[in-house]
């Protein structure tokens, strides 16, 4: 086959694809699924925006429970950092009633390094940090990840 002709195939090949695609991405389920994960986004953006800690980690508990029921199934790996995660979580939610206690909150806070690197904003690296650190990691994992729509992506 000539240069040309491997040219034209590809751009016949580029528009095909670009078609199936752009066809596929106005279906009627296609288009349901984004105005779904807005909504969804702008649920958790209201329940973020509450400052409840207790609202905001049990919806972050119905996320990750959800998703190993949904994404975990299919991938061990995600799996085992889905429950890995709850395990944090719950770890997270204990320790905030050392947190919402000034004195008790003083007095884990001698029991911590005072190292740099094991404080945020001078504050004890407890659970809840930790628990946070790897669970933004995660996000940006899945985000990252062939699973993750392109919306989900975008959000």
């Amino acid at each position: 086959m000539e240069k040309t002709g491997l040219i034209n195939n590809l751009i016949s090949k580029l528009n095909r694809s670009y078609d199936s695609y752009n066809a596929s991405e106005n279906t009627p389920e296609k288009i349901n699924n984004k105005i779904d994960i807005k909504s969804t986004v702008s649920l958790i953006n209201i329940i973020g925006a509450t400052r409840d800690i207790e609202i905001i980690i049990s919806a972050e508990r119905v996320i990750l429970r959800h998703e190993t029921q949904f994404y975990g199934t299919d991938n061990p790996q995600a799996l085992k950092s889905l429950n890995e995660a709850i395990k944090e979580l719950d770890a997270a939610s204990e320790a905030l009633i050392v947190v919402k206690d000034k004195y008790l909150y003083q007095a884990a806070n001698k029991t911590h390094s005072v190292k740099d690197k094991d404080r945020i904003n001078g504050l004890p690296k407890d659970v809840f940090h930790d628990f946070i650190n790897s669970h933004k990691t995660r996000i940006g994992n899945r985000i990252r990840s062939i699973e993750a729509s392109l919306e989900e992506r975008l959000l």
